[in-house]
């Protein structure tokens, strides 16, 4: 039944020439797999640019996950944290907060230059200061965050 469903959504978007349908999106196998992995998952993460999340987001992903089960739970990670201030970040997760959205920062090129300088690379002078919803996690508390969300 959901699929015959999706197969009708497609068509009609299909028929519309104001959009057009990349080989991706009307690929079955590659929404097979999407649909197993979510079944599968207790976490299902969106990584996303923290300089315009709102432009990658899919909050269509985010109610199939919850419709599915409601113990599952979508969480954003915001990538390239390091490029925004920490007052822009702090507005990001007020944002996702009063949605009912989970949401952490996350900086790939930080996390390759502490490894490369074998401890933890220093960001912010103030970072004590910074409200801890703002903070950009390191690998570890990012593997805490996703162990605690799958609970």
């Amino acid at each position: 039944d959901s699929f015959l469903n999706w197969r009708r959504d497609l068509a009609r978007v299909e028929e519309d020439p104001r959009f057009i349908l990349t080989p991706f999106e009307k690929n079955l196998n590659v929404w097979k797999q999407l649909w197993r992995v979510i079944e599968r998952s207790d976490v299902v993460v969106q990584v996303l640019d923290s300089r315009d999340p709102l432009l990658y987001r899919c909050p269509d992903l985010e109610e199939y996950v919850t419709k599915i089960s409601p113990h599952k739970k979508p969480l954003l990670l915001l990538n390239k944290a390091d490029l925004l201030p920490s007052e822009l970040r702090l507005k990001w997760a007020e944002y996702f907060q009063q949605r009912g959205i989970g949401c952490c920062f996350w900086s790939a090129k930080q996390v390759l230059e502490e490894d490369k300088a074998g401890e933890e690379v220093e960001t912010d002078e103030d970072e004590e200061l910074e409200d801890p919803r703002s903070r950009i996690l390191g690998r570890e508390e990012m593997l805490t965050v996703l162990q605690q969300a799958a609970l």
